[in-house]
């Protein structure tokens, strides 16, 4: 073999071998993560000022809800720590409960509750499955909270409600 040759044959094997990646990579998906804020305003607070049936206790009309951006905040790192790390609790997998996430987030609050839930696919579903579920809606209808937002990552939903002081 010459040379010549010989070096052209090495420098093409050189050449494929930097175009083979030597890792193969695959991308993580990303959890969906949008949330129409208004969509879940005008759900929450029909019912709201509807009046609802939470289980054998009726609980009458009450004041509608506004968003906020700091219990938006707090919902969307447990909704995507639960979606990550695969569970689904109120409390975060090193024990962290919902109180503490929200103060986390530098919101101050007189009271506080927290509504989870899981393979909903809209916003209409989610609100539908915790005014059908008579804890949750009393979360939901409790005259005391004045602010929500809520959360997603994928089909984990996280609905934070509060009362700042």
């Amino acid at each position: 073999m010459q040379p010549s040759l010989f070096i052209a044959q090495a420098l093409l094997v050189y050449a494929l071998l930097l175009a083979i990646p030597l890792s193969r990579t695959v991308p993580v998906q990303s959890p969906a993560t949008e949330v129409d804020k208004a969509l879940v305003l005008q759900l929450v607070n029909k019912h709201r000022g509807a009046g609802q049936q939470c289980g054998a206790e009726y609980l009458p009309p009450t004041e509608p809800l506004a968003w906020s951006a700091k219990l938006e905040r707090a919902a969307q790192l447990h909704a995507l720590d639960m979606y990550r790390q695969n569970y689904f609790s109120h409390n975060s997998k090193d024990g962290t409960p919902f109180h503490v996430r929200i103060r986390r987030q530098a919101y101050n609050y007189f009271t506080c509750a927290e509504n989870i839930g899981l393979g909903h696919h809209t916003e209409s579903d989610v609100i539908r499955g915790w005014v059908n579920s008579p804890g949750h809606c009393a979360n939901l209808m409790n005259d005391w909270y004045t602010e929500v937002a809520v959360a997603r990552a994928g089909n984990y939903w996280v609905m934070l409600l509060a009362a700042p002081n």
